[in-house]
């Protein structure tokens, strides 16, 4: 029995172990075309994008690299929501992390929803004391429990933890600079017209609204210049009763704190091309190189 709990105890400890060295040093293990870790390594970013996988999948790297002054970077986790890219943004200023133009998602589901994590990639990019901050966030605004708990700091990219080589080499083949190398086909009209809304929401959320003010107040104290971009969505999406209220409430936000923000309609752009759209919200890789051209010309 004794050597039974021993056995226990060991075992125990060594999990234990483990976990606080995956929490506090697992990102170190990230790559070079993905995350915090890069621009942090550089420590000046000249054209910082953060925001959702529609940043990912809306904005052409290259063509950017190519065509805007200085370095560009894009910093996106699937789902990404305004409380998330303010911490985001923290994280990198706290490590010294010097940045000129800064352009955020506008998205205005994500800053209806309740706080969330949607993408775990996030725990893997970051520290310790980072994780507790996002996990306090998460129990502030969610119920949670042991389940939650452990697949935060447990269980979460264990997968890529255990695959390391392989994954670290898929993840740096498919990424450069934080925006996507892959080339996804767009769709028929019939199959996005067969797809449907996101439902409806309540407006938007105190946390997230929280959040974009103090995104906005952080860029005018560090002195950068700052702007919202409203990616394009299917033609049906900007028909939605919903989502139309939503960004409404959004612009006059952005408009109530005196920021600046380029929208949908404000690039030429055909949102009902079919073929430039993988689904409702995210650009194939011809309407991304399509709409890159022309926010280009626009930027601040």
């Amino acid at each position: 029995m004794k050597r039974i709990l021993r056995l226990l105890l060991i075992t125990g400890i060594l999990v234990t172990a483990i976990v606080i060295l995956k929490n506090n040093f697992a990102y170190k293990l990230t790559g070079t075309s993905y995350g915090m870790q890069p621009i942090i390594k550089e420590g000046y970013i000249k054209n910082l994008f953060i925001g959702s996988s529609m940043f990912r999948q809306g904005l052409d790297i290259n063509y950017m690299e190519g065509n805007l002054e200085g370095s560009s970077y894009i910093l996106t986790y699937n789902g990404n929501q305004p409380v998330l890219m303010l911490m985001e943004l923290e994280y990198l200023l706290d490590y010294g992390v010097r940045i000129e133009n800064l352009y955020m998602d506008l998205y205005p589901y994500t800053a209806a929803a309740p706080p969330w994590i949607s993408d775990n990639k996030i725990l893997l990019d970051t520290n310790l004391a980072m994780k507790i901050k996002i996990w306090d966030m998460i129990s502030e605004n969610n119920t949670v429990g042991i389940k939650e708990f452990y697949d935060f700091f447990v269980s979460a990219n264990n997968d890529y933890l255990l695959t390391y080589p392989i994954s670290n080499t898929l993840i740096s083949n498919t990424f450069y600079r934080g925006g996507s190398t892959l080339k996804p086909e767009g769709s028929t009209r019939k199959e996005l017209d067969a797809l449907q809304g996101f439902g409806t929401r309540e407006g938007l959320n105190e946390a997230q609204v929280g959040a974009i003010k103090a995104v906005i107040a952080l860029a005018k104290e560090k002195d950068m210049n700052i702007t919202y971009i409203e990616t394009p969505k299917y033609a049906t999406m900007f028909s939605d009763d919903t989502y139309l209220i939503l960004k409404k409430d959004m612009v006059q936000l952005l408009d109530s704190m005196e920021t600046s923000y380029i929208l949908a309609e404000d690039i030429p752009f055909d949102c009902k091309e079919a073929s430039y759209f993988q689904d409702l919200i995210h650009l194939s890789f011809d309407g991304r190189q399509a709409y890159t051209q022309e926010l280009v010309g626009v930027l601040p």
